[in-house]
């Protein structure tokens, strides 16, 4: 899907039970209905690893880091294991300072998130 802020997502099933939520452009008040809607969905799925995938992100806001939040904590209560992909720059910044680093897991890359949450 694209907006006027280039936001696109886009969900990967693969084939080792895992789910990818790729994000790209700015995800803002805007975009976050539909972020919420293919991220609730697949904390919903029969996944037993979800895995966002913030790489492409040039931006999020505080209802973009929220919902993160929320679906974390949804996973945490018998959902699927919950991993953020978020290289190192200004948004992985923005998950250490407001903490949300300590409510769900980030990795560097989507190969790490899907090791490290295969082992959670």
């Amino acid at each position: 899907m694209n907006g006027s802020s280039g936001f696109r997502i886009e969900r990967l099933r693969l084939g080792d039970g895992a789910e990818v939520v790729q994000v790209a452009g700015e995800l803002d008040l805007c975009s976050t209905h539909t972020f919420k809607e293919h991220l609730a969905s697949a904390v919903d799925s029969d996944a037993a690893v979800v895995v966002v995938d913030l790489t492409e992100i040039s931006f999020i806001d505080s209802t973009g880091l929220s919902l993160l939040a929320v679906q974390a904590r949804r996973a945490a209560l018998g959902g699927p294991v919950l991993a953020v992909v978020c290289p190192d720059g200004r948004v992985r910044k923005l998950l250490t300072m407001t903490g949300l680093d300590q409510v769900v897991p980030v990795y560097s890359t989507r190969a790490a998130a899907l090791r490290g949450a295969t082992l959670a």
